[in-house]
């Protein structure tokens, strides 16, 4: 299983531009694998382009937060009802 694009590397979360499209991906890859007994997914970060090591940490962790406000450890996601 999985979602394919020839850019992976080079269109990821380190860019800010690319959260929307990404997330999207994200999004409709969760249920997806659940529904396959997938319990885990890979999101690539991307080429850092120029930024320190802590800036593209820090980009990455930002765009996967925005989504993840809604599901905190423990607790059912507001979306999709799983733990």
């Amino acid at each position: 299983m999985g979602l394919v694009r020839r850019d992976f590397i080079a269109a990821g979360f380190t860019d800010r531009a690319n959260h929307p499209m990404l997330l999207r991906e994200l999004e409709a890859a969760i249920p997806l694998a659940a529904r396959h007994g997938v319990p885990n997914l890979i999101a690539m970060f991307g080429n850092r382009q120029g930024k320190s090591d802590a800036v593209a940490i820090d980009t990455c962790v930002a765009g996967l937060k925005s989504r993840t406000s809604s599901c905190p450890p423990a607790t059912r996601c507001a979306r999709c009802g799983k733990r």
